[in-house]
């Protein structure tokens, strides 16, 4: 990701889980992240966030906006305020956003994801969304349990196995056709 206006949609993709949702720390504010970009990949053939994920022990991890987050990143902390509680064992921390929701940044069909998602995920804990993500088939176990690469990128095409062969040529074909007219004006 590199542009200011997908940091701006993605800054407001985490304001929306912040205001939606119950107990959103940044394991969980991780996880939704996740879930937005990889299902709407699945759908579109993009991801809304522009983030990659990385297999990191507790699952994917955006590993850009996780750098943001622990350098205190001007761009980031024009959004959010950082909350860090200690209670000796573990590190608990959260965002709180400085700005509101601003919806011009989405489709009709990304808002709906966040709504969806949002409502799915309303009370769920960091944890059993990290629970969710190391399941058998999921694209972290693939690239984490099956093929070893820890700490290693996890390919958007992993959250195609699912589909039926016909929808992921389709969506395939569509990732390709992005990334090739990108290419052409980066």
């Amino acid at each position: 990701m590199n542009t200011r206006y997908q940091k701006e949609k993605a800054f407001n993709a985490i304001i929306y889980f912040l205001e939606h949702t119950h107990v959103c720390n940044k394991k969980k504010t991780y996880k939704m992240l996740w879930f937005l970009d990889s299902e709407f990949f699945q759908i579109i053939g993009r991801s809304v966030t522009g983030y990659q994920y990385f297999a990191w022990k507790m699952g994917p991890v955006p590993t850009e906006l996780h750098e943001a987050v622990d350098s205190d990143e001007a761009d980031f902390r024009e959004f959010f305020d950082v909350n860090r509680q200690d209670d000796g064992r573990y590190t608990t921390i959260t965002f709180i956003n400085k700005k509101p929701f601003d919806p011009k940044y989405f489709s009709k069909k990304e808002m709906e994801l966040l709504s969806d998602l949002s409502a799915r995920f309303d009370m769920a804990t960091g944890q059993e969304m990290e629970d969710l993500t190391h399941r058998p088939g999921t694209p972290w176990y693939q690239v984490w349990t099956v093929e070893g690469r820890k700490q290693a990128p996890i390919p958007y095409e992993y959250t195609l196995s699912n589909l039926n062969p016909e929808d992921r040529d389709i969506i395939q074909s569509i990732a390709k056709d992005k990334e090739a007219f990108l290419a052409n004006y980066q």
